[in-house]
């Protein structure tokens, strides 16, 4: 079974995945799962050679479909609940590395009894404070965009990134991020309420 991937080939293969890397940085992702092995949730490499990794599998939800399906049953405990593992989750990140996660796209975690990190390679020096607002702005532009239930989660999320890592974001922040987003996706968001 072939994995989506924009850079790489990503399979599995008799229960382990098989990267192979092309454009990605394959040295930056076999050392950040070298250093979070037995500290924080990650794949465990099996083998790897060059341009090659391989790893166990982990069985869950990715945290888009499972974000996704809290706002189908428009289940805010549970959106909120998975953005505190979420958060607490980089946080740990960015003791043990010394960086940014780098492309904290949702469909990069994993969500089973606990929520486990996957796809490292983009990890880099940065601004954690940057990389917070572009989780927001990931969320709220996640289709449906900018609906009441990721309005009502926004609120959540910016008391929990105050909480947890002391560190507040303001509406222009997020709306960079979101601008950013735009620009990417060659789209508009006419309902984003960060410009109100």
């Amino acid at each position: 079974m072939d994995f989506i991937s924009r850079k790489n080939k990503v399979t599995l293969e008799d229960g382990v995945v098989i990267k192979d890397y092309d454009k990605g940085n394959f040295l930056v992702e076999l050392q950040i799962l070298s250093k979070l092995k037995g500290v924080l949730p990650c794949p465990n490499v099996v083998d790897f050679d060059e341009n090659q990794i391989v790893m166990n599998y982990v069985d869950g939800a990715l945290l888009a479909d499972y974000l996704e399906q809290a706002e189908r049953e428009y289940n805010v405990k549970k959106a909120s609940v998975a953005f505190e593992m979420l958060l607490n989750y980089l946080k740990k990140f960015y003791k043990i590395t010394g960086f940014i996660y780098g492309d904290v796209n949702f469909k990069n975690f994993i969500v089973n009894t606990q929520l486990v990190g996957i796809d490292f390679e983009d990890a880099k020096v940065g601004v954690i404070k940057d990389e917070l607002s572009e989780v927001l702005a990931f969320y709220l532009t996640y289709s449906p965009a900018f609906s009441i239930f990721k309005k009502e989660i926004y609120a959540v999320l910016l008391n929990q990134i105050k909480n947890i890592f002391a560190i507040s974001i303001q509406n222009n922040d997020v709306a960079q991020q979101v601008k950013l987003i735009e620009l990417r996706r060659k789209t508009t968001y006419s309902n984003n309420f960060l410009l109100i």
